[in-house]
């Protein structure tokens, strides 16, 4: 047992003692459910543990290239520590496709598109996956960024602009 888990537990007696006994002791962030009377926890535990049924907002962000937004919004998906952009989040204007495309074992085949601000293009700056492995599934046609196009919470400045990256 930590020695944070220690303190937490002092000297307490009950059901949150006796929850966290059985939390620390298992090795698991899963409380164990009780079946009979007599445990402590009683209808609480239903409720203390329960899984809450509302979705989770999601911070706005924002990617940003040429001093231009060129996505915005809360409609994303973050994976491996990319985030994807639902096409809505897209200012379509700024986007067109891109001649480049690349195998990616764990996630599938990238397709890339050039993002262009004010006459200046950026080429093959941000990418998809179409057909997504099941690993990805869940940005399944959703957008990212890379080669010196960041992305940042909303309405933060971020002053790194590396212009165009050759691959």
């Amino acid at each position: 047992m930590t020695t944070f888990m220690k303190n937490l537990l002092g000297s307490k007696k009950g059901s949150n003692a006796s929850l966290l006994e059985d939390l620390a002791g298992s090795g698991t962030t899963t409380p164990k459910r009780s079946s009979g009377a007599g445990s402590g926890l009683g209808s609480r535990a239903g409720s203390l543990f329960a899984r809450s049924s509302t979705r989770q907002v999601k911070p706005p962000m924002e990617a940003t290239w040429n001093g231009q937004v060129v996505a915005s919004g809360s409609d994303y998906e973050v994976l491996d520590g990319t985030f994807y952009f639902a096409r809505s989040a897209l200012f379509e204007e700024f986007f067109s496709p891109g001649d480049f495309s690349k195998d990616d074992p764990k996630k599938g085949k990238a397709s890339y598109m050039n993002i262009t601000v004010d006459g200046k293009v950026h080429s093959n700056a941000a990418f998809y996956f179409a057909e997504p492995t099941p690993y990805a599934a869940k940005i399944k046609d959703m957008v990212a960024f890379w080669k010196g196009v960041p992305v940042t919470p909303a309405g933060e400045k971020d002053e790194q602009d590396l212009g165009d990256v050759e691959l």
